[in-house]
Parts: C-alpha cells; sequence; structure tokens
C-alpha cells in the first residue's frame, strides 16, 4: 500500500514569482487525468485525486513538491479522492474505498484515519467540505432509500442531518462555512431539487425564494459565518448564479453573455472575488466577479494581468478559491484532450508575510547571523490559519515559541546572549519544543488554545498578540541561549 511520510505535510508555502498559471500535471502511469477539490487559505496548497499506476490516488500539491500521494484505506482497491483542505494546509478530507465501500477519511500528518459512518444503513460515505480550522467536516452518504447529508466533529463524530422533507432523499452538503458552525448544499423538497442551510441550532432549512421569485437550487459556499450564501437558482429552466444574505434574501449575480447556465461556486473571505462556473452549447467557461462589477472570462483577466500562456490548457471549470482571494483552482481540457488540474495566482509575491516585526537588533547567533521570526497565513482569528517561522538560528539545537498580549524589552534575560521582547503574562509552546534542524523551525498555531500561564486561552478579534522564539546555541558556549526578533500580529 502507499505510504505516507509525515514530513510530506510539512513542507512551507511556496511562492510564485508572478501572477502565473500552473497546470499541475499527474501520476506517472495509467491514463492522464488530475482534478483539484480544494485550495489552502493561501493557495499554497492543492489536494485532489488523479490517476495513477493501480488505481485513483487522492494528493496532496504544492509548487514546490508536486504531487504527493496520500495512503489507501487497507483492504481495498486503490481508489480514493481528496475533496477539501483546511486553511493551513494540513487536514485533507475526502474518501477512500475499503472492504466495505467508499468510507469518508481525513489525512493529517499522523496518516489516514477513518470519520466512522454517520449511520447504521450507510452503504457508501463521502466527506467533502471542511471548516477553516479543520475541525467540522461535512458530506454526504448512500443508502438504499437515497442520499443523506452528515456532520462530523472531534466530539460528536460523524452525525446524520438528513434531508429536507416532501422530496425525494436526496441531501448533498456542499460547503463548511469557515467558523464551523453552518453548512450548506442541495436538498429535496415538495418542488424539488432547494438549497439548504444547517446548524446545530436551527438544524436543516430550506432557502426561501428569492424577491424575484426565483427558488435557490444549490448552495455551493458560504461567507465565514454562514451569513452568506453563493450557488445557483433555478430561472425560467435554466440556472443563474445568485447571492443571499440572511435577513436580507437574496440577489441574482450579474451574467456572463451567451451561457445556459451559470453557478457561483467559490468566493474569498472579503467576498470581493466571485468564481463562476458557465456552459453554453456544450462548451464550459470560467468566470471572475471582482469587487461586484460586471463578469470577466479567467483567461482574459489572467491575460490582463501579464499571463499569455497557460501551457495549452483551457479552463472549463473553477473547483475553489484560497481565503485570501488571490489563487484559483479548477479543472480544464489540456492540448490532447485529457482533465488536467490547474492552480492560477492572481497576485505576483505568493503568500504575504503577517504582522510587524519590532524589537530589532538581537546578537549574532552561532550560525553567524540574528535570528528572526516571521509568521504566514491569514490575520482573521476565526479562519485559525496562522504558522510561526523561526530561521536564521544555529543548526542542531533545541527551542520552543514564545507569546504575549504584551511587548518589552529586557536586555540578556535569564543569563541569554539576546532580548526578550515580551512583557506581562508569557506563555510558552512546551508541547512543541522545536529542533532547528538546518537552522529552521515552524509551528502552526491553534488559535483557540493559546497557552498563557493561566491556561489556555482564544485569540479573539480585535486584539494583538505577539510573538518570539528563544532557542539554545551550546556552539557558542555551554548554556549559552539566544532570542529571535519580536512578531506582532493583530487579529480581525
Amino acid at each position: 500500500r502507499t505510504q505516507l511520510l509525515v514530513a510530506s505535510l510539512l513542507f512551507a508555502p511556496s511562492l510564485f514569482a508572478q501572477a502565473d498559471f500552473l497546470p499541475i500535471g499527474d501520476l506517472p502511469g495509467d491514463n492522464f487525468y488530475s482534478t483539484i477539490g480544494g485550495l489552502s487559505g493561501d493557495g499554497s496548497v492543492a489536494v485532489g485525486s488523479s490517476r495513477g499506476t493501480g488505481g485513483l490516488f487522492a494528493y496532496r500539491w504544492t509548487e514546490a513538491s508536486g504531487m504527493q500521494v496520500l495512503p489507501s484505506l487497507p483492504t481495498g482497491p486503490e481508489n480514493s479522492v481528496a475533496y477539501d483542505v483546511s486553511a493551513n494546509g494540513e487536514v485533507i478530507i475526502g474518501t477512500s474505498m475499503n472492504a466495505s465501500g467508499n468510507r469518508a477519511v481525513r489525512w493529517t500528518s499522523a496518516g489516514i484515519e477513518e470519520l466512522g459512518n454517520p449511520a447504521a444503513d450507510a452503504i457508501n460515505v463521502y466527506a467533502t467540505a471542511i471548516s477553516a480550522d479543520g475541525s467540522t467536516i461535512a458530506g454526504f452518504y448512500t443508502t438504499i432509500a437515497g442520499v443523506e447529508g452528515f456532520v462530523w466533529t472531534e466530539a460528536t463524530g460523524s452525525f446524520s442531518i438528513g434531508d429536507l422533507p416532501g422530496g425525494n432523499l436526496s441531501g448533498y452538503p456542499q460547503c463548511v462555512s469557515a467558523d464551523g458552525q453552518w453548512v450548506g448544499g442541495q436538498g429535496s423538497g415538495p418542488v424539488g431539487p432547494q438549497a439548504f442551510l444547517w446548524s446545530a441550532h436551527t438544524g436543516l432549512e430550506a432557502l426561501d425564494p428569492l424577491p424575484t421569485g426565483e427558488l435557490p437550487w444549490r448552495i455551493i459556499d458560504l461567507g465565514i459565518d454562514g451569513s452568506k450564501a453563493y450557488g445557483s437558482v433555478l430561472q425560467n429552466e435554466k440556472l443563474v448564479g445568485f447571492e443571499w444574505q440572511r435577513g436580507l434574501g437574496g440577489s441574482l449575480l450579474p451574467e456572463p453573455p451567451l451561457n445556459e447556465f451559470t453557478q457561483a461556486v467559490a468566493v474569498d473571505l472579503s467576498e470581493s472575488v466571485v468564481c463562476l462556473n458557465t456552459h453554453f452549447f456544450g462548451f464550459n467557461e470560467v468566470y471572475l466577479l471582482l469587487g461586484g462589477g460586471q463578469p470577466i472570462r479567467l483567461e482574459d483577466h489572467l491575460f490582463n494581468l501579464g499571463v499569455t500562456n497557460l501551457g495549452g490548457l483551457t479552463p472549463v471549470w473553477f473547483t475553489d478559491i484560497s481565503l485570501d482571494g488571490t489563487t484559483l483552482a479548477g479543472q480544464a481540457i489540456n492540448a490532447n484532450g485529457k482533465t488536467e488540474g490547474w492552480v492560477a495566482r492572481l497576485e505576483p509575491g505568493g503568500p504575504s508575510p503577517l504582522g510587524t516585526s519590532y524589537c530589532g537588533g538581537q546578537a549574532t547567533n552561532s550560525s553567524g547571523s540574528a535570528a528572526a521570526i516571521q509568521a504566514t497565513g491569514l490575520s482573521t482569528a476565526a479562519v485559525n490559519s496562522v504558522t510561526l517561522e523561526a530561521s536564521q538560528m544555529p543548526p542542531g539545537e533545541l527551542g520552543f515559541f514564545l507569546n504575549s498580549l504584551d511587548q518589552a524589552f529586557v536586555p540578556m534575560a535569564g543569563g541569554s546572549a539576546g532580548n526578550l521582547c515580551l512583557g506581562g503574562q508569557i506563555g510558552r509552546y512546551n508541547a512543541s519544543v522545536f529542533g532547528t534542524g538546518s537552522g529552521a523551525a515552524s509551528l502552526v498555531l491553534n488559535l483557540g488554545a493559546t497557552p498563557t500561564p493561566l491556561g489556555f486561552a482564544a485569540v479573539d478579534a480585535g486584539q494583538t498578540w505577539n510573538f518570539q522564539a528563544w532557542f539554545r546555541d551550546t556552539a557558542a558556549g555551554a548554556g549559552v541561549s539566544n532570542f529571535t526578533d519580536g512578531l506582532s500580529i493583530t487579529f480581525d
């Protein structure tokens, strides 16, 4: 069976030198085929499936590493698909086949884990959507009677959320809000397919018709807290994209010219970039709505950004957009007529560092440099996607990261050769002591459980947290230690 190396889930985010369009290729062997199911919050990680020797494999992709195959469940054929990924790129969800059928799974640095059956009569189970922090997963399962939706959390395991009443049993969750509180999708009501929202507080609810009379057909993406939804409505026997806001109702989105159907399939965190899939007389095309403007074809927008070579690919489908709105992903038809996944970067420079450095001028350590700290990810606390990175440290040493709500300047704190840049109540990530390896280390933060001297605390919007790393430097002398500079992040 295919094996997963723990290190394969710990690659640093890739950087794009400029706006670009990247065909991702496929795995060797078998017929050419690759698709992308989801993107991480900053777009540096893509997940999906590709045909390779012996079957269909789930993969994790970065620009630096290419496709890395994820393990399959034992006792079954090689048939796995990755549908979505958490904002930090560390939790991947999808389906893998064992002797009993398709099972919902998640992949982490520990390997593959089956999520369990949401009902005793479940035949096949598919995990299709995940919250930003990876704590809430949604999907669907088949029974003899039809299809029903389910939700999984660490506390509850998998449980059924059923389907809308009055129709055929056909419930398909499509998305989870970034904060994990809401699930959106398509069910079957008295008049046929109908969009639904679910939360633990409200249960399953159908969306009401729009003020103009159109019935919401499917929700495909949600805003950060589930208060806005995007998808398609049925208008005069064709699908049209819509947006909906709780308490205000919904409205139709602008349509591209010459189309038989349009679906709004993905939206960024700020809801300023909306991805549209369209179809017209046998052809699929992809469009963007930017800042509330009129639809523009993806190829035209990339051309305006200086990207003129798409590697022989014709984009035909959007599947996801990064939460920061800079990276898109989907499917295309390549020059040989085969399906191939692609990643498009709309802004140069790749993921931007988070926060503001302060307290510079640390003492040079035995590596010959002063150590530095930076962070990548998103500053939205509810998304829970921040990675700390310390660099320019001496190799082969131990250390840990620190945090505080307060800044300070304590020269040569505790006999260190460097300066402590934190004050007040200082928390230590003792459970994540790092080895500096080649002189660098990283830590994926859990903003919902930030260590403090008084216990774990959640990072809230509006707070400013400060971070630093401490490390030993035995090459500089027995008992010598040092610090990086400080990093301040204001969360929204």
